[in-house]
């Protein structure tokens, strides 16, 4: 039983590690997303100030093509996320039944334990009894 409870636990462990890395890029690509949406938002603002005339026009097209770059890159990462966001749960999930494999086995052992347990205290109590027994009828 223990061979096989410590395949389970090396089962979850895997699972524990693919499931939190998982979580790690799902995060870095959530702070791709921020700071592409920061940028977004700061080049619309450099943008209106050009068209109210506070800069220089001639810098416009250099700003919108930064812009569409941007949005661009924005929507791949968000379809990146989305799809680290997919493999999180499936790892999860996977870490759940790992985890309850695991945890299943353990009190399948806890039983076995106690049943044996039981078993020789039984056993021990007829011996006693036997003995019991032996040293009345002297």
């Amino acid at each position: 039983m223990d061979p096989v409870l410590n395949y389970r636990k090396q089962i979850e462990q895997i699972s524990q590690h693919g499931y939190f890395k998982s979580l790690e890029q799902e995060e870095v690509l959530k702070q791709q997303v921020r700071a592409l949406h920061a940028e977004n938002l700061s080049l619309l603002q450099a943008i209106g100030e050009i068209r109210s005339g506070q800069a220089a026009f001639d810098r416009l097209p250099l700003f919108e093509d930064r812009l569409f770059f941007i949005r661009q890159q924005e929507v791949i990462i968000k379809k990146n996320l989305e799809k680290q966001r997919q493999k999180t749960t499936l790892l999860r999930k996977k870490l759940l039944r790992a985890s309850q494999k695991k945890k299943m086995l353990e009190q399948l052992k806890d039983r076995q334990n106690k049943a044996y347990q039981q078993f020789l205290n039984a056993k021990e109590a007829k011996i006693l009894d036997e003995i019991a027994v032996l040293f009345h009828k002297r």
